[in-house]
């Protein structure tokens, strides 16, 4: 196999995969965020001889959100905030390369709607891989939520959130105007 590059979404998931990695006969490099997390003493076991799955943490019908790393967190913030007007599945996409195909195949086709929201820049990052999955997928509305190609000042994570549309009201506010838009399309297209 080649390399599996994996973005703990928690301390205990990074203590889960540096586990799962040191068990590894292959290049494993894992993605985390400057911060600060909670130590982990108890990792969930993660079966050295499968590869690492994403997890459905939130289950909707007319949206997934596909979040790496920290974004976890904002993305089920966001599916709160969107609550009873929009219902979104949220996954913890665990492993970006290589990606769950079968579960991220499964929720694009059943909701339509996918929005990707990485703590990364946009060109030729995971949001780009969806795209690559989903391309043959008619019908399907992709929306990523990312850093522009640009330099990224430094600065404060939630500065740097706020600024670039990465807080759980920008991302939801997105979301409406993507699935809400979607779906005016199609009615237009229906009359």
């Amino acid at each position: 196999p080649g390399l599996t590059i994996l973005s703990p979404s928690s301390g205990r998931e990074l203590c889960s995969m540096l586990t799962w990695a040191l068990k590894q006969n292959s290049p494993v490099a894992i993605r985390y965020p400057r911060g600060v997390t909670v130590p982990c003493f108890d990792p969930e076991p993660l079966p050295a001889d499968e590869p690492v799955r994403s997890l459905e943490v939130r289950t909707g019908r007319d949206c997934v959100i596909l979040a790496v790393g920290n974004m976890v967190d904002a993305a089920l913030a966001s599916a709160e905030l969107l609550q009873p007007e929009i219902d979104c599945s949220v996954v913890d996409i665990r492993s970006v390369k290589p990606l769950d195909e079968e579960l991220i195949l499964r929720l694009a086709r059943l909701t339509r709607h996918v929005i990707t929201i990485e703590d990364n820049v946009l060109a030729g990052g995971f949001g780009s891989s969806i795209l690559e999955l989903l391309s043959s997928e008619r019908g399907i509305v992709i929306h990523r939520i990312g850093y522009p190609d640009e330099f990224i000042p430094q600065g404060p994570i939630p500065h740097l959130w706020d600024e670039y549309g990465l807080t759980p009201e920008s991302i939801a506010q997105t979301i409406r105007q993507t699935v809400l838009g979607g779906m005016q399309v199609l009615a237009a297209e229906g009359e």
